[in-house]
């Protein structure tokens, strides 16, 4: 993803993956995407993992797992949060 992608333009982005998610290092943040999996079979699913997954992350982290964002389409491409 682009610089255009993020909430606010990062100065460089450091890619990275696991098994199941792309991590995209912006500095202050990482923004995490699961990968496709037959384990989500609608995007309602794979938000309801995401939110539990935000819900048990501040439990045990605090605020370091900070929101669920939606990955949008723009003109551009793709963006994170919301449109507009």
């Amino acid at each position: 993803m682009g610089q255009s992608a993020y909430p606010v333009a990062p100065r460089r982005i450091k890619f990275d993956e696991s098994r199941h998610s792309y991590f995209y290092r912006t500095g202050a943040h990482v923004y995490k995407i699961r990968k496709t999996s037959h384990i989500y079979s609608s995007p309602a699913i794979k938000e309801r993992y995401a939110q539990e997954a935000l819900r048990l992350g501040q439990h045990w982290a605090g605020d370091v797992v900070e929101a669920v964002l939606p990955i949008v389409r723009t003109a551009e491409g793709h963006a994170l949060g919301a449109p507009g």
